[in-house]
């Protein structure tokens, strides 16, 4: 069975992701991550599919940028830059590109 798995950048999320994928590429699925370009280092080193989406938006490094911002912030701060900034944003383009590439 082909599966596929939309892999958050953040390590938080991104680790979890591909922990799962490894054990379902094992039991002898096809395990395919997608990810915007910041999340296929972590693809290819636990040897998944990758494909990537929102390259325009998110090049790469995009996300350790905007994630630089959340070591000045503090308690609450951090949850509402996180929600308002980066989640968001990561939640937009993956309703604007995935549903396109889950059919491909």
């Amino acid at each position: 069975m082909k599966i596929g798995i939309v892999g958050l950048p953040p390590s938080g999320h991104l680790n979890p992701m591909t922990a799962l994928a490894r054990k379902l590429k094992a039991r002898g699925h096809e395990a395919i991550l997608f990810g915007v370009p910041d999340a296929e280092p972590a693809a290819r080193a636990a040897n998944l599919g990758f494909v990537s989406y929102g390259e325009r938006e998110l090049p790469c490094s995009a996300i350790e940028q905007r994630w630089s911002q959340v070591a000045r912030l503090q308690g609450d701060e951090v949850v509402r830059y996180t929600l308002t900034h980066l989640q968001s944003e990561l939640v937009r383009v993956g309703l604007q590109y995935l549903p396109h590439k889950f059919l491909q």
